[in-house]
Formats: C-alpha cells, sequence, structure tokens
C-alpha cells in the first residue's frame, strides 16, 4: 500500500479512526478511512477500512451534510 500523504487519528470511546490521503499509481489521490475497535480484554482490535476516490469525494461530502 502507498505511503499515506497526509494522516489524521480520531479517538471515539471503543473505535479509533485512521484517515488517510494516499496516491495511485496513476497519480489520483484517495481517502482511505479504517476503523480499530475494541473487541475485549485479550482480544485482538478489530480492524475495517473503506476506500473514497477523489471522483467519488463530493458524492460522499454531500451525503455527510
Amino acid at each position: 500500500m502507498p505511503e499515506a500523504l497526509k494522516s489524521r487519528t480520531v479517538r471515539a470511546g471503543k473505535q479509533t479512526y485512521f484517515l488517510d490521503v494516499r496516491k495511485t499509481s496513476e497519480g489520483k489521490d484517495y481517502l482511505v478511512i479504517t476503523e480499530s475497535r475494541f473487541k475485549g480484554e485479550d482480544q485482538e482490535r478489530e480492524r475495517s477500512s473503506i476506500v473514497i476516490f477523489s471522483e467519488s469525494a463530493p458524492a460522499f461530502l454531500k451525503a455527510l451534510a
């Protein structure tokens, strides 16, 4: 996976969110949002991610608003 150009971390209770802007091999920026959640004592954290490409960003932001 390409190195992140920009990164932010958001902690919210038992969840931690990582927002990373990366660049494709063709030079297009995209956003990876990864959620890491605590599953319980003596258990590994669970992670899931979504990818939002720049051409989809306006529709994604509109839906959030």
